[in-house]
């Protein structure tokens, strides 16, 4: 399934290593799309995520309602000219975008939501899927955590790389086939 990532700049901050890890579960993500107000709003490594996590940034200035209409906006874009996508993943706790979840639905798409526990249960019930970034935090740090400490107890060393020599490589057996004993097979 091929998914379009629309992330609310407040979110950028999050670790996105942890979210991306998650959405990969679900599918492909050829569409990702940060929309904010990085002009008032600066934020030191900002080039860093972008380039890390080929998202495209959308720099909406924050006057009222600029940046949910600009999410919505970009949202329809893609669910009209992009007829491939098969979903929409959408990273905020912005309860001004329910019509926008329910629009995706609507028509058909897959919606899964990332957000705070704070979230409405409208907002979660317009998504297929909704998951909490907190509990996305805990399962991978502590998976991390478990796996740091057992590479500590091992006589406080690195883990070791396994060489591959001639033996340890997997053995493979050529066969010589000629192209005239297939096609008399295929009927072609």
């Amino acid at each position: 399934m091929k998914y379009a990532v629309l992330i609310d700049f407040d979110y950028a901050k999050a670790n996105l290593d942890d979210i991306f890890l998650e959405i990969s579960k679900y599918g492909d993500t050829p569409i990702r799309y940060l929309i904010g107000d990085f002009i008032t709003k600066p934020q030191m490594d900002l080039i860093s995520i972008l380039q890390k996590y080929a998202i495209n940034p959308i720099q909406t200035l924050n006057y009222g309602k600029n940046r949910d209409i600009s999410f919505a906006v970009e949202g329809m874009k893609i669910l009209y000219e992009k007829p491939y996508i098969d979903g929409f993943v959408v990273i905020s706790s912005n309860n001004e975008l329910l019509p926008l979840l329910r629009q995706f639905r609507l028509m058909g798409k897959d919606v899964i939501g990332f957000g705070k526990r704070d979230i409405s249960d409208s907002y979660k019930a317009s998504c297929n899927k909704f998951i909490y970034i907190d509990n996305i935090y805990k399962k991978n740090n502590v998976s991390e955590s478990l796996i740091n400490n057992e590479n500590k107890t091992k006589n406080n060393s690195k883990p070791k790389r396994q060489k591959i020599t001639k033996k340890s490589k997997p053995r493979v057996k050529k066969v010589n086939v000629r192209r005239d004993e297939i096609e008399d097979k295929i009927d072609l």
